[in-house]
């Protein structure tokens, strides 16, 4: 494809492949595009669609033996007006190792597994700086303290000296951010880089890489969930699905006038704050990348989806200017689609296989083009709604392909679940339901759970006898109830004893002091006071928690079916078969395929694996579930 003079990194064909006993799994499959300097292109699409392999390939970490790029090209234009190849080096040699990290770093998407656990943070951030900056030790850590203040992390001269496991999800995603920006990289890959953050720190983040992007003018390739933040960061958009771009087009035209169905989906998952409607889900799953389809790849789940659809696999389609979309449906592929009914080919003017050169700034500054994106999804109508491109007519255009799916306006709850987790909708939807839940729990014989006075904190210990100077007070007298059926919700920042409250009242943590009641059959337990391990083995059947990080609080030695069923191999629920049939409606429940249930948690992407922790936890039927960032790893359909 070719460049223009400001672009610094363009894609042209990636293929990136894993052999597996199914067959080669298309991970990326053609990928084509390019990013200028100083814009940033944003990449979304469901867990799985390949937009984290697409960000590895171009770091040349694509997992080994199995995983491979069996085509393309990517190359790097340095500012000095030479071009390198990145796909001609070796992933490990000296050179690829000074653009990585230096020229093009990243940051990944689950910080526990991206840091060290024997370093200190401050040791991980020098080490970079070091090595790519050739610092001296002295200026290393000046630069480690400079960056993590950078990144909102309070007490920045004491938290050099501690390690990941001392700190909370959210600030050791913030490490992470500081040790991608701390050599001044040309490209920025950010993975989900907000995912774990709270709303506060979160716009922070994103100012703090808006005003790095402007100094150092520096490109920016987001990968994200959160069409709120693709509109607020976003140049131009990217949308992936099963490893291929089904559309891609500057920010403004994917939320006024998204061309594909799987774009409108998206963005029709996304709540809309005013509105009293339940999040409309897109059905189904991703098809097993090792078996395509034929056809258009999203067709088994396109309520718009016609007889052509799945015959003929469209090319990108010229949509608008430097707009592409790979659907029949599109502006531009409507006479293309009659053609291929009448003769069984694709026809038409398309842009086959190629994205855009490059993308004209929009017009305004960002804040102003996330104003108006703001204002049209305030409306109270998603862009999908009244924005769909009316259906065409003639051969092969006719009614809706029967079976096609519908759009859900929420799926039924699984037998079993606890009502909590039954319960997602509109916050308004949530204000309504409370006292009703709230009422069902008095009259069942008082709340599910009663915490009164919990304190839960830590010593601080100095010196080579380790004496205890000091505590953190991570918890400190808090009181709240929960009803049979109700869900209260915990906020605040992180550091502020959201997760270590759940802990607590699972017993993974020891209270310092307090009362915690739960209801188990007629009577209360203190589960502050139970110290028999059999009772509290008994009464953890009915409470579970979802945790925050998924890939830590997974065994990578188990595979997914050995995962969901452990629980109720623990809690000796039924037979094998009659457990594994239930691991299989677990796994569909939770937009998971039941052929995964072999897989190990290595081979799913981040969002995939959050699934695996969500179904684990419904396995045993729960009537009380701790949801500790449940959905933060998740794409916004799957949230819905």
């Amino acid at each position: 494809m070719s460049t223009q003079p400001d672009t610094l990194l363009t894609i042209d064909g990636l293929k990136t492949w894993f052999d597996s006993d199914e067959g080669a799994v298309r991970a990326v499959d053609g990928v084509s595009f390019a990013v200028r300097r100083g814009t940033t292109l944003g990449v979304v699409g469901e867990s799985g669609c390949g937009k984290s392999m697409t960000s590895l390939s171009i770091m040349r970490l694509v997992p080994r033996p199995r995983g491979r790029i069996a085509d393309g090209t990517i190359t790097y234009h340095r500012d000095t007006g030479t071009a390198v190849e990145i796909t001609a080096l070796d992933a490990f040699g000296p050179e690829m190792r000074d653009i990585r990290g230096n020229d093009i770093a990243m940051i990944f998407q689950e910080p526990m597994t991206s840091l060290n656990p024997v370093y200190t943070v401050g040791d991980q951030i020098m080490e970079s700086v070091r090595l790519h900056q050739g610092a001296a030790e002295r200026q290393a850590r000046e630069r480690a303290v400079e960056m993590l203040r950078l990144v909102g992390i309070p007490a920045a001269e004491q938290r050099i000296r501690e390690y990941p496991h001392q700190l909370s999800g959210g600030m050791r995603q913030r490490v992470m951010i500081a040790i991608a920006l701390s050599c001044d990289p040309s490209f920025l890959i950010a993975d989900e880089p907000t995912t774990a953050l709270d709303v506060t720190i979160e716009a922070q983040i994103l100012e703090l890489m808006q005003s790095l992007q402007q100094r150092l003018g520096m490109a920016i390739m987001f990968i994200t969930h959160d069409l709120g933040v693709i509109g607020e960061m976003a140049d131009e958009v990217v949308v992936m699905y099963a490893g291929k771009i089904v559309e891609h087009a500057p920010v403004l035209d994917i939320f006024d006038r998204p061309q594909h169905p799987y774009t409108q989906g998206l963005l029709n998952s996304r709540p809309v704050i005013g509105a009293r409607r339940r999040l409309a889900a897109i059905e189904g799953t991703v098809p097993h990348l090792a078996h395509l389809p034929p056809g258009c790849s999203f067709a088994a789940r396109c309520n718009q989806a016609m007889e052509v659809c799945e015959r003929e696999e469209p090319a990108p389609f010229a949509a608008g200017t430097d707009h592409t979309a790979s659907c029949w449906l599109a502006e531009g592929g409507a006479e293309a689609g009659e053609a291929a009914s009448r003769t069984g080919s694709p026809a038409g003017d398309t842009i086959a296989g190629q994205a855009p050169d490059s993308a004209a700034n929009v017009g305004g500054s960002r804040g102003d083009r996330a104003h108006e994106s703001t204002a049209t999804a305030g409306g109270g109508t998603a862009a999908g709604d009244a924005l769909a491109p009316a259906r065409p007519t003639g051969p092969g255009f006719g009614a809706q392909r029967a079976g096609a799916p519908a759009a859900s306006s929420g799926a039924a709850a699984e037998p079993g679940m606890p009502a909590a987790a039954a319960h997602s909708g509109s916050p308004g939807a949530a204000r309504q339901r409370a006292p009703q839940s709230a009422a069902r729990g008095v009259e069942n014989g008082g709340p599910l759970l009663r915490v009164t006075d919990l304190k839960k904190h830590f010593p601080v210990h100095r010196g080579l006898l380790r004496r205890t100077v000091g505590w953190v007070r991570a918890v400190d007298g808090i009181t709240f109830t929960v009803g049979a059926g109700e869900t209260v919700g915990l906020v605040g920042e992180s550091g502020c004893g959201k997760s270590t409250t759940g802990r607590t009242i699972l017993r993974l943590l020891d209270a310092t002091s307090g009362e915690m009641l739960f209801r188990s059959d007629d009577s209360y337990v203190d589960l502050a006071t139970v110290l028999d391990r059999q009772a509290m083995k008994r009464v953890r059947r009915r409470m579970q928690i979802i945790f925050q990080d998924p890939f830590s609080s997974l065994d990578p030695r188990m595979t997914v079916r050995d995962i969901v069923d452990e629980p109720m191999r623990a809690q000796k629920m039924g037979a094998a078969a009659v457990r594994h049939e239930r691991v299989e409606r677990l796994l569909e429940l939770v937009g998971l395929n039941a052929w995964q249930k072999n897989r190990y948690p290595h081979e799913f992407s981040g969002g995939q694996r959050q699934r695996i922790g969500i179904a684990r936890a419904l396995a045993v039927g729960p009537s009380l579930l701790v949801c500790d960032e449940p959905v933060s790893a998740l794409d916004v359909s799957v949230q819905a």
